[in-house]
Order: C-alpha cells, then structure tokens, then sequence
C-alpha cells in the first residue's frame, strides 16, 4: 500500500473517526458547523479505512438538504477545498472504518 499524506492546517478544526463502521450506526451524521463553533467547513480530508465501502452526501451551508450521494471504496482518500460544509451524512454500504478532519 502506498503511503497516505495527510495535511493539517493551522486553523481549528475537528477530527472524527470510527474504527468500525457497521449497519446498526447508519445514518450517522457529522455536526460539521455545530463542532466548528457556528461556522462551515472551508478544508478537510476524508480517509475510508475499512474493508467496505460508505456512501456520503454533503450539505452546504446555504442548502437545506444534501447533495448528491457518492460511494468510498476501502483506501480511498479524498480532500474537499471551499465547499461551505455544514453537516455530513454518512450511510453504510457494508462494514468498513473511517477518518476525517474538517477546519
């Protein structure tokens, strides 16, 4: 496997992270702009780590409901820049982990 690069910022953020992710906590949904103190994410990363994949919807902090949902395969990383991230919503597909910070 190759290895993974991880960049933090300087500014505050939050870190969650769920070592097994499994049926009986889906829906789970990340506070994002609650935990950032009343203000929306502007940079994260978001790691699944796990055998299995999750399904993630974003919801903007000007939108009232979620985008569209996108599925993470096991070692997929990726990083969201700009976005205005208010809230996270985390689906299980099938039993896997995860790790993400948001600032």
């Amino acid at each position: 496997m190759p290895p993974r690069i991880i960049q933090h910022t300087t500014t505050a953020g939050q870190s969650y992270e769920d070592t097994s992710f499994v049926t009986g906590e889906s829906l789970r949904v990340l506070e994002i702009r609650d935990d950032l103190a009343n203000k929306p994410s502007q940079a994260a990363w978001f790691i699944n780590d796990g055998p299995g994949d999750i399904s993630i919807e974003l919801q903007n902090n000007e939108q009232s409901g979620y985008g569209e949902a996108f599925t993470t395969k096991s070692g997929e990383m990726f990083q969201l820049n700009g976005l205005n991230i208010r809230r996270v919503r985390l689906t299980w597909v099938s039993d896997s982990a995860y790790r993400g910070y948001f600032s």
